[in-house]
C-alpha cells in the first residue's frame, strides 16, 4: 500500500524517469540525442555534464530520506514508521566464531524492497531541485531543458562552460548532504562551440572535482549512457569491433557448433540489441553487422554452399535456424519503443518525436515489419517459397520437434549437427544442387532412369538405398515400441491379419490392460502434408473387420487406429503427434526428429559408398547387345 501510494502521489520532478512507469530509459536516450542533433544543426552551444555518483545506493545517508520525504510532503506519522522500520535495520560480524557488538546500519537503502527506489529517487530530487532553473539548453523557442536523470545516473545540460559549472557545483553539494559523492573518474562532459556555420568539439576539461579534472570527450570519443554510447554525432557507435572479436573468441573456443550457436542467439546478440536500438545506426550499418555474423555461421557449420537468408533468419519452428536479422528487427523494435513513447504524459515528448520525423515500420519485400515476430514470420515465408525451403513448411506443426536447433544439446555430437543440418536445409552436394550451380553438370540419376538426383529421390526412391531405407523405418519403428513398454504396454511387431479385401500388416500393436493402438509408421517426401498421410493411414487400418480381429487377439473392446508420420526433413505429423500425445512427450519428438535425420545422413552416405549396378549403365549396354 506504501508502495502504492509513493509511486502515485510522491510529486517526483519529470526529469526523474528511474523506476517510474514508462520507457524512461529510451525517452532519456532519445532526448539526450535530440539535444546533440539540434545543438549541431542549429550551431547553437551545449554543454553536457554526465555524473556519476559513487555506491549511490550503499550510500546515501538515512536522515537524508527523512529530509527528503517531508519536503515532499510525506506525514508525519508516515516518517515515524519508516524510521523505525530502518533503525530496526543491524548486522553483527563473525571472527573465530565470535560474535561482534550490535553494529547499526545509518546508511544505504535496502535491496530488494519495492520502497527503496522510491525513498532513493526523493532524495535525488532534493539534489536536483535546488539546480539554477535559468541554466540550461533551449531544445526549442519554449522549451529549455536543464538536467535530466535516471535513478543516480545524471545528466546536466548548459549552454556555457561557467552554467555548467555552476550546475555541478550544486548538485555535489547537495548530493554530499545526502552522503553521496561524485566519481569523477567514472564522469564525463561534452563540449560542443559552435561559431558562424561551423561547429567543434572542445576536448577541454570544464569541470573539475577537488583535485581531480572531470574527462572531456574528444569528437571521437563517447560516454555510455543507460547502455548506449554517446558522443558529439550522437549515438553512432558501431559495435562491429566488439561483435567480430566476441565472435573470434566463440570460434576460437572448444565447443560443438550448436553450442556456439546458442552463445550467438542467446547471449551476444542480445547483449548488443539494446546498444543498437538505443543508437542511429542506419540500415547499411545494420547489414554489415549481419554480414560478420553470417560469415561465422558459415565457418561453424561448414557451408561450402552458403544457405539462402531466409532460410537463417526464419525461426526454428519455422525451418529455420532462428538468428535474429539486425537490419529488420532493431529498426522493428525501435519503431515499437518509438510509438509507445508517443503516448509518454512529459510535456518533452512533442520536442522529441515531433510529427513529420516519426519514422515508419521497416520494410521486408513490401511488406512491413512492426515486430520481431512478424520479421521472423517473413524471413519463414520467403523460406517455404524458396527452392531449398520449400519442404519445410510442414515443420510448424509440431515445433517441439525441432528445439535441437536452438539448445546446445548433447544429443548430437558437432559433427552430427552440422551435417543434419546441411540434409535438412538440402545444402547435400546433389546432382541437382550441383547443375544450379554450374549449367554444365548433369543433374539426373546415374542410378535410376529418368530422375532428377536430389536429397530427396535418393532418401526416397532410389534402389540403391532402399536397404537402409527400411532400417530408418526399422529404427524409428523401435523408439516407439520402447516408448509404449515403459508405459507397460505390451507390443507386437507386424502381425498380419487376412481381411476379405486382403491383408493388412500394420507396423505396431501396442495394448494394456485398457486401450489397444493399431499403429502404422510411414516416413514421407517433403512435398507431402504428413497429416493427408496420418489420415489415410487412419482409414486404412480404421476398417471395422481389420478393428474387430484386433479386439479378438487382444481381448480389449477399445481399439485406436493411429499412426507415426514424419518426413525426411524431420518434420512431424500434428495429427500423430496428437494421438499419441500420452506415449510421446515433446522431449521424444526432439529425438524422433534427430534420428529420422541422422539416418537421413546415413542413406546419402551409403548411397555415395554403394557398388551396386547402375540401371542406365546397364539399360545402354542392353541396347548396345541389341
Amino acid at each position: 500500500m506504501i508502495v502504492y501510494l509513493f509511486e502515485a502521489e510522491l510529486p517526483i520532478s519529470d526529469a526523474q524517469k528511474g523506476f517510474r512507469k514508462g520507457d524512461g530509459l529510451y525517452f532519456n536516450s532519445q532526448l539526450l540525442q535530440k539535444a546533440i542533433t539540434v545543438a549541431r544543426r542549429d550551431y547553437k552551444n551545449l554543454r553536457i555534464g554526465f555524473v556519476d555518483v559513487k555506491k549511490a545506493f550503499d550510500s546515501v545517508s538515512h536522515d537524508s530520506l527523512w529530509v527528503a520525504c517531508r519536503r515532499l510532503g510525506v506525514p508525519e506519522h508516515l516518517i515515524l514508521y519508516l524510521r523505525r522500520y530502518y533503525q530496526a535495520s543491524n548486522t553483527k560480524l563473525k571472527l573465530d566464531e565470535q560474535l561482534s557488538e550490535t553494529i547499526q546500519c545509518t546508511r544505504g537503502i535496502k535491496q530488494g524492497d519495492p520502497l527503496s527506489v522510491h525513498l532513493f529517487n526523493a532524495v535525488i530530487n532534493l539534489a536536483t531541485e535546488s539546480l539554477d532553473p535559468k541554466i540550461g539548453f533551449k531544445l526549442a523557442p519554449s522549451t529549455t531543458v536543464s538536467y535530466m536523470a535516471y535513478a543516480d545516473d545524471l545528466v546536466l545540460f548548459a549552454s556555457s562552460d561557467a552554467g555548467l559549472r555552476r550546475n555541478f557545483s550544486i548538485v555535489k553539494e547537495q548530493l554530499a548532504l545526502s552522503g553521496l559523492k561524485i566519481n569523477a573518474a567514472k564522469s564525463a562532459t561534452l563540449s560542443i562551440q559552435c561559431n558562424r556555420k561551423k561547429w567543434v568539439c572542445n576536448p577541454r576539461a570544464i569541470l573539475i572535482d577537488g583535485n581531480a579534472e572531470v574527462p572531456a570527450l574528444t569528437i571521437g570519443g563517447t560516454y555510455k549512457y543507460l547502455g548506449a554510447r554517446i558522443g558529439a554525432n550522437g549515438a553512432q557507435h558501431s559495435p562491429h569491433e566488439q561483435l567480430q572479436e566476441a565472435l573470434t573468441n566463440i570460434t576460437k573456443a572448444p565447443l560443438k557448433p550448436q553450442q556456439r550457436l546458442y552463445i550467438l542467439r542467446t547471449h551476444l546478440l542480445p547483449k548488443l540489441t539494446h546498444q543498437l536500438v538505443l543508437s542511429t545506426l542506419k540500415s547499411g550499418r545494420l547489414k554489415y553487422l549481419d554480414l560478420i555474423v553470417r560469415g561465422a555461421i558459415w565457418q561453424w557449420l561448414k557451408l561450402k554452399i552458403k544457405l539462402p537468408k531466409s532460410l537463417l533468419y526464419a525461426p526454428t519452428r519455422e525451418g529455420g535456424l532462428g538468428i535474429p536479422c539486425l537490419q529488420y528487427t532493431i529498426p522493428a523494435m525501435r519503431h515499437n519503443r518509438t510509438c509507445r513513447l508517443m503516448t509518454y504524459k512529459d510535456p518533452l515528448t512533442a520536442v522529441i518525436l515531433p510529427p513529420n520525423e516519426i519514422v515508419s515500420a521497416p520494410m521486408i519485400a513490401g511488406e512491413p515489419v512492426d515486430s520481431t515476430v512478424r520479421a521472423g514470420q517473413i524471413h519463414a515465408d520467403r523460406a517455404h517459397s524458396c527452392t531449398d525451403g520449400k519442404g519445410l513448411q510442414y515443420h510448424r506443426g509440431v515445433p517441439a520437434a525441432h528445439d535441437w536447433v536452438a539448445a546446445p544439446t548433447r544429443l548430437l555430437s558437432g559433427k552430427d549437427y552440422i551435417r543434419i543440418n546441411h540434409l535438412r536445409h538440402n545444402r547435400m552436394l546433389s546432382r541437382s544442387l550441383k547443375s544450379r550451380l554450374n549449367r554444365n553438370t548433369d543433374p539426373m540419376c546415374p542410378v535410376c532412369v529418368n530422375q532428377v538426383h536430389t536429397v530427396a529421390h535418393v532418401l526416397q526412391q532410389c534402389p540403391r538405398t532402399h536397404g537402409v531405407r527400411i532400417r530408418r523405418h526399422d529404427a524409428i519403428c523401435k523408439f516407439l515400441s520402447d516408448r509404449f513398454k515403459a508405459k507397460h504396454f505390451q507390443v507386437l511387431w507386424e502381425p498380419h491379419f487376412r481381411l476379405s479385401s486382403g491383408m493388412l500388416k500394420p507396423d505396431l500393436i501396442c495394448y494394456n490392460n485398457e486401450v489397444a493402438f493399431v499403429i502404422d509408421i510411414s516416413i514421407v517426401s517433403d512435398s507431402v502434408d504428413p497429416d493427408t498421410v496420418h489420415r489415410q493411414k487412419v482409414a486404412k487400418y480404421g476398417v471395422p473387420e481389420l478393428l474387430s480381429k484386433v479386439r479378438a487377439a487382444t481381448g480389449l473392446d477399445l481399439v485406436i487406429p493411429s499412426a507415426l508420420i514424419l518426413n525426411w526433413r524431420g518434420a512431424i505429423s500434428p495429427a500423430s503427434a496428437s494421438s499419441l500425445k500420452d506415449v510421446i512427450r515433446k522431449a521424444d519428438q526432439t529425438i524422433l526428429s534427430c534420428r529420422t535425420l541422422q539416418y537421413g545422413v546415413y542413406i546419402w552416405d551409403t548411397w555415395h559408398k554403394s557398388t551396386a549396378i547402375e540401371f542406365v549403365d546397364l539399360a545402354e549396354g542392353e541396347n548396345e547387345l541389341g
